[in-house]
Protein backbone atom coordinates (compact mmCIF):
# COMPACT_ATOMS: atom_id res chain seq x y z
CA UNK A 1 0.00 0.00 0.00
CA UNK A 2 1.11 3.62 -0.59
CA UNK A 3 1.34 6.45 1.98
CA UNK A 4 2.61 9.86 1.59
CA UNK A 5 4.49 11.69 3.77
CA UNK A 6 2.64 14.75 5.84
CA UNK A 7 4.05 17.00 8.68
CA UNK A 8 0.67 15.63 10.33
CA UNK A 9 1.43 12.12 10.48
CA UNK A 10 3.96 10.75 12.98
CA UNK A 11 7.25 10.08 11.79
CA UNK A 12 7.56 6.07 10.38
CA UNK A 13 10.68 4.90 9.59
CA UNK A 14 9.58 3.81 6.20
CA UNK A 15 6.52 4.97 3.83
CA UNK A 16 3.97 2.04 5.40
CA UNK A 17 2.94 2.36 8.84
CA UNK A 18 2.58 -1.14 8.93
CA UNK A 19 5.66 -2.33 8.73
CA UNK A 20 7.46 -4.43 6.10
CA UNK A 21 8.46 -7.72 7.90
CA UNK A 22 7.68 -11.25 6.21
CA UNK A 23 5.30 -11.49 8.68
CA UNK A 24 3.32 -8.43 7.23
CA UNK A 25 3.89 -9.58 3.80
CA UNK A 26 2.40 -12.81 4.69
CA UNK A 27 -0.49 -11.09 6.16
CA UNK A 28 -1.07 -8.82 2.87
CA UNK A 29 -0.61 -12.32 0.67
CA UNK A 30 -3.86 -14.02 3.03
CA UNK A 31 -5.42 -10.61 2.79
CA UNK A 32 -5.00 -10.97 -0.42
CA UNK A 33 -6.86 -13.92 -1.17
CA UNK A 34 -9.44 -12.59 1.20
CA UNK A 35 -9.99 -9.56 -0.48
CA UNK A 36 -10.29 -11.35 -3.92
CA UNK A 37 -13.06 -13.57 -2.74
CA UNK A 38 -14.97 -11.15 -1.65
CA UNK A 39 -14.61 -8.74 -4.46
CA UNK A 40 -15.83 -11.54 -6.56
CA UNK A 41 -12.34 -12.14 -8.83
CA UNK A 42 -9.75 -9.45 -10.19
CA UNK A 43 -12.45 -7.61 -11.99
CA UNK A 44 -15.45 -6.64 -9.56
CA UNK A 45 -16.84 -4.01 -11.62
CA UNK A 46 -20.20 -3.63 -13.36
CA UNK A 47 -18.89 -2.12 -16.00
CA UNK A 48 -18.55 -4.18 -19.01
CA UNK A 49 -15.02 -5.37 -20.30
CA UNK A 50 -13.59 -7.17 -22.68
CA UNK A 51 -10.94 -9.72 -21.25
CA UNK A 52 -9.25 -10.29 -24.94
CA UNK A 53 -8.64 -6.77 -25.82
CA UNK A 54 -6.96 -6.35 -22.60
CA UNK A 55 -3.22 -4.68 -23.22
CA UNK A 56 -2.24 -3.09 -20.33
CA UNK A 57 -3.15 -2.88 -16.47
CA UNK A 58 -1.59 -1.17 -13.78
CA UNK A 59 -1.78 -2.19 -9.73
CA UNK A 60 -1.11 0.84 -7.47
CA UNK A 61 0.59 0.47 -3.71
CA UNK A 62 1.73 -3.01 -5.58
CA UNK A 63 3.40 -4.14 -2.39
CA UNK A 64 4.85 -7.30 -2.41
CA UNK A 65 2.49 -7.65 -5.68
CA UNK A 66 0.40 -10.44 -4.57
CA UNK A 67 -2.44 -9.17 -7.12
CA UNK A 68 -0.53 -8.91 -10.25
CA UNK A 69 1.07 -12.34 -9.82
CA UNK A 70 -2.47 -13.85 -8.97
CA UNK A 71 -3.73 -12.21 -11.97
CA UNK A 72 -0.88 -13.70 -14.11
CA UNK A 73 -1.40 -17.08 -12.89
CA UNK A 74 -5.41 -17.26 -12.88
CA UNK A 75 -5.20 -17.83 -16.83
CA UNK A 76 -8.11 -14.85 -17.11
CA UNK A 77 -5.87 -13.16 -19.85
CA UNK A 78 -3.43 -13.78 -22.70
CA UNK A 79 0.07 -13.79 -21.57
CA UNK A 80 0.86 -11.02 -24.24
CA UNK A 81 -1.07 -8.61 -21.39
CA UNK A 82 1.50 -5.86 -19.82
CA UNK A 83 1.18 -6.41 -15.77
CA UNK A 84 2.33 -3.39 -14.08
CA UNK A 85 2.69 -1.70 -10.75
CA UNK A 86 3.48 1.09 -8.64
CA UNK A 87 4.95 2.20 -5.12
CA UNK A 88 6.41 4.61 -3.14
CA UNK A 89 8.78 2.33 -1.97
CA UNK A 90 10.75 -1.12 -3.21
CA UNK A 91 10.91 -2.41 0.55
CA UNK A 92 8.46 -5.42 -0.43
CA UNK A 93 8.88 -5.45 -3.95
CA UNK A 94 9.79 -8.96 -5.02
CA UNK A 95 12.95 -10.07 -6.49
CA UNK A 96 13.31 -9.48 -9.79
CA UNK A 97 13.87 -13.11 -10.62
CA UNK A 98 10.26 -13.36 -9.90
CA UNK A 99 9.73 -10.11 -11.58
CA UNK A 100 11.09 -11.46 -14.55
CA UNK A 101 9.66 -14.59 -14.48
CA UNK A 102 6.43 -13.51 -14.49
CA UNK A 103 6.28 -10.64 -16.74
CA UNK A 104 5.94 -7.50 -14.56
CA UNK A 105 7.13 -3.85 -14.99
CA UNK A 106 7.22 -1.90 -11.68
CA UNK A 107 7.89 1.53 -10.54
CA UNK A 108 9.23 3.05 -7.26
CA UNK A 109 7.69 6.26 -7.45
CA UNK A 110 5.31 9.05 -5.29
CA UNK A 111 1.76 8.94 -6.51
CA UNK A 112 1.46 12.52 -6.73
CA UNK A 113 4.31 13.62 -9.17
CA UNK A 114 3.93 13.03 -12.62
CA UNK A 115 3.85 9.53 -14.01
CA UNK A 116 6.58 8.07 -16.93
CA UNK A 117 5.50 9.74 -20.39
CA UNK A 118 5.07 6.37 -21.65
CA UNK A 119 2.50 5.45 -19.23
CA UNK A 120 0.58 7.90 -20.33
CA UNK A 121 -2.75 6.71 -22.34
CA UNK A 122 -1.26 2.84 -21.81
CA UNK A 123 -3.76 1.33 -19.39
CA UNK A 124 -6.89 -0.41 -20.04
CA UNK A 125 -7.25 -1.05 -16.52
CA UNK A 126 -6.73 0.49 -13.19
CA UNK A 127 -7.09 -0.91 -10.00
CA UNK A 128 -5.91 0.76 -6.84
CA UNK A 129 -7.48 -1.20 -3.55
CA UNK A 130 -6.88 -0.17 0.40
CA UNK A 131 -4.46 2.28 -0.95
CA UNK A 132 -6.02 6.02 -0.76
CA UNK A 133 -7.05 5.60 2.91
CA UNK A 134 -3.68 5.97 4.11
CA UNK A 135 -2.82 8.89 1.95
CA UNK A 136 -3.97 12.14 2.90
CA UNK A 137 -7.75 13.53 1.14
CA UNK A 138 -5.91 16.71 0.22
CA UNK A 139 -3.77 14.67 -2.06
CA UNK A 140 -6.27 12.55 -4.31
CA UNK A 141 -6.87 14.93 -7.15
CA UNK A 142 -3.43 15.29 -8.05
CA UNK A 143 -3.21 11.36 -7.47
CA UNK A 144 -6.44 10.85 -9.25
CA UNK A 145 -5.72 13.11 -12.36
CA UNK A 146 -2.22 11.33 -13.10
CA UNK A 147 -4.20 8.01 -12.92
CA UNK A 148 -6.50 9.08 -15.26
CA UNK A 149 -3.77 10.60 -17.24
CA UNK A 150 -2.51 6.70 -18.04
CA UNK A 151 -5.79 5.85 -18.78
CA UNK A 152 -6.53 4.87 -22.51
CA UNK A 153 -9.87 6.46 -23.85
CA UNK A 154 -12.70 3.86 -22.38
CA UNK A 155 -10.19 2.51 -20.06
CA UNK A 156 -11.37 1.84 -16.45
CA UNK A 157 -10.80 3.20 -13.01
CA UNK A 158 -11.45 1.07 -9.94
CA UNK A 159 -10.76 1.95 -6.37
CA UNK A 160 -11.82 -0.42 -3.51
CA UNK A 161 -11.87 0.81 0.52
CA UNK A 162 -12.59 -0.78 3.31
CA UNK A 163 -16.01 -0.17 5.17
CA UNK A 164 -15.84 1.46 8.99
CA UNK A 165 -18.27 -0.70 10.86
CA UNK A 166 -18.15 -4.56 11.86
CA UNK A 167 -21.22 -6.29 11.45
CA UNK A 168 -23.06 -9.53 13.37
CA UNK A 169 -23.14 -11.62 10.53
CA UNK A 170 -26.08 -13.84 11.84
CA UNK A 171 -28.52 -10.14 12.40
CA UNK A 172 -26.72 -8.16 10.12
CA UNK A 173 -26.23 -5.41 12.54
CA UNK A 174 -23.55 -3.23 13.23
CA UNK A 175 -21.48 -4.60 16.31
CA UNK A 176 -21.47 -1.53 18.98
CA UNK A 177 -18.40 0.19 20.85
CA UNK A 178 -19.52 -2.81 23.80
CA UNK A 179 -18.13 -5.48 21.35
CA UNK A 180 -14.34 -6.30 21.04
CA UNK A 181 -14.33 -5.71 16.78
CA UNK A 182 -16.58 -2.63 17.30
CA UNK A 183 -14.21 -1.39 19.64
CA UNK A 184 -10.96 -1.85 17.87
CA UNK A 185 -12.79 -0.26 14.46
CA UNK A 186 -13.96 2.60 15.77
CA UNK A 187 -10.22 3.24 17.93
CA UNK A 188 -8.51 2.44 14.67
CA UNK A 189 -10.82 5.39 12.98
CA UNK A 190 -10.05 7.71 15.87
CA UNK A 191 -6.32 6.74 15.25
CA UNK A 192 -6.01 7.45 11.56
CA UNK A 193 -8.52 10.55 11.77
CA UNK A 194 -5.78 12.34 13.98
CA UNK A 195 -2.73 11.82 11.80
CA UNK A 196 -4.66 13.27 8.61
CA UNK A 197 -6.11 10.36 7.55
CA UNK A 198 -10.53 10.93 8.20
CA UNK A 199 -11.84 7.84 6.42
CA UNK A 200 -15.33 9.74 6.09
CA UNK A 201 -13.45 11.75 3.29
CA UNK A 202 -14.14 8.63 0.75
CA UNK A 203 -17.73 10.21 0.02
CA UNK A 204 -15.63 12.78 -2.01
CA UNK A 205 -14.50 10.29 -4.13
CA UNK A 206 -17.07 10.19 -7.01
CA UNK A 207 -16.74 14.49 -7.08
CA UNK A 208 -13.29 13.86 -7.37
CA UNK A 209 -13.39 11.32 -10.06
CA UNK A 210 -15.99 14.01 -12.23
CA UNK A 211 -13.26 17.16 -11.13
CA UNK A 212 -10.42 14.74 -13.10
CA UNK A 213 -12.62 14.50 -16.12
CA UNK A 214 -13.77 10.54 -16.08
CA UNK A 215 -17.25 9.79 -17.54
CA UNK A 216 -20.16 10.88 -14.92
CA UNK A 217 -22.58 8.10 -16.28
CA UNK A 218 -20.04 5.40 -15.70
CA UNK A 219 -19.54 5.97 -11.86
CA UNK A 220 -21.04 2.78 -9.73
CA UNK A 221 -20.37 1.53 -6.33
CA UNK A 222 -20.90 -1.22 -5.49
CA UNK A 223 -20.88 -2.94 -1.68
CA UNK A 224 -19.69 -6.76 -0.72
CA UNK A 225 -19.01 -8.35 2.89
CA UNK A 226 -16.12 -9.42 3.69
CA UNK A 227 -16.65 -12.55 5.95
CA UNK A 228 -14.64 -12.99 8.84
CA UNK A 229 -13.70 -16.38 10.70
CA UNK A 230 -17.04 -18.07 11.23
CA UNK A 231 -18.55 -16.19 8.74
CA UNK A 232 -16.83 -17.50 5.73
CA UNK A 233 -17.82 -20.68 4.51
CA UNK A 234 -15.05 -21.36 2.68
CA UNK A 235 -12.82 -23.65 5.01
CA UNK A 236 -9.57 -22.74 2.98
CA UNK A 237 -9.74 -18.95 4.11
CA UNK A 238 -11.36 -19.05 7.19
CA UNK A 239 -7.90 -19.15 8.74
CA UNK A 240 -6.66 -15.89 6.74
CA UNK A 241 -9.84 -14.00 7.57
CA UNK A 242 -10.12 -14.30 11.06
CA UNK A 243 -6.47 -13.05 11.30
CA UNK A 244 -5.75 -10.45 8.26
CA UNK A 245 -7.00 -7.83 10.67
CA UNK A 246 -5.15 -8.68 13.86
CA UNK A 247 -2.75 -5.90 13.06
CA UNK A 248 -5.23 -3.78 14.80
CA UNK A 249 -4.11 -5.03 18.22
CA UNK A 250 -0.96 -4.65 17.52
CA UNK A 251 -0.93 -1.07 16.36
CA UNK A 252 -3.02 0.20 18.93
CA UNK A 253 -1.34 -1.38 21.89
CA UNK A 254 1.87 0.15 20.61
CA UNK A 255 -0.07 3.65 20.90
CA UNK A 256 1.19 5.73 24.08
CA UNK A 257 -2.83 7.29 23.76
CA UNK A 258 -4.66 4.16 23.40
CA UNK A 259 -6.97 5.00 26.19
CA UNK A 260 -7.97 8.52 24.72
CA UNK A 261 -9.03 5.98 21.68
CA UNK A 262 -11.49 3.95 24.15
CA UNK A 263 -8.85 0.96 24.64
CA UNK A 264 -6.48 -0.09 27.37
CA UNK A 265 -3.51 1.84 28.06
CA UNK A 266 -0.50 0.59 26.37
CA UNK A 267 0.81 -1.00 29.23
CA UNK A 268 -2.30 -2.60 30.28
CA UNK A 269 -1.12 -6.15 29.67
CA UNK A 270 -4.34 -7.76 31.27
CA UNK A 271 -6.65 -5.40 29.68
CA UNK A 272 -5.29 -6.03 25.86
CA UNK A 273 -4.89 -9.91 26.87
CA UNK A 274 -8.77 -9.64 28.05
CA UNK A 275 -9.15 -7.22 24.46
CA UNK A 276 -7.47 -10.13 22.36
CA UNK A 277 -9.37 -12.61 23.73
CA UNK A 278 -13.01 -10.97 22.72
CA UNK A 279 -11.61 -9.95 19.49
CA UNK A 280 -10.65 -13.07 18.78
CA UNK A 281 -14.29 -15.17 20.44
CA UNK A 282 -16.53 -12.65 17.90
CA UNK A 283 -14.21 -13.26 15.08
CA UNK A 284 -14.80 -17.04 15.61
CA UNK A 285 -18.40 -16.16 16.21
CA UNK A 286 -18.72 -14.75 12.63
CA UNK A 287 -18.75 -11.12 12.07
CA UNK A 288 -18.18 -8.93 8.27
CA UNK A 289 -17.12 -5.93 7.30
CA UNK A 290 -18.02 -3.85 3.81
CA UNK A 291 -15.63 -3.78 0.78
CA UNK A 292 -16.53 -0.81 -1.20
CA UNK A 293 -15.85 -1.24 -5.11
CA UNK A 294 -15.74 2.15 -6.93
CA UNK A 295 -15.57 2.10 -11.18
CA UNK A 296 -15.29 4.18 -13.67
CA UNK A 297 -14.19 4.76 -17.19
CA UNK A 298 -12.13 7.73 -19.07
CA UNK A 299 -14.46 9.11 -21.73
CA UNK A 300 -13.69 7.65 -25.60
CA UNK A 301 -12.73 11.43 -26.19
Amino acid sequence: MITQKSSTIPPHPSPYWLGRESSESKRLSEQHEVLIKAAGGYFPTQLSLNLEKLEAILDVGTGNAQWLLGLRQSGLLSPSVELCGIDVSNDMIPNSKLIREFGLTIKIKDLSSPLPINWIKKFDYIHIRHVLIWIEPKNWPCILQNLTNALKPGGTLLIIYPGAVPYDSKTDKPLGLNTAPGKLFSAFLKHTASCGLPRHAVTTLPKILLQVGLDPSWILNTTKPINMGGAEPDLRLRSASAHHLDFLLKLLKNLSYSKNLGCPPSDDEKGWKQLAQEWHCAIDRGCYYNLHILSTRKPLN
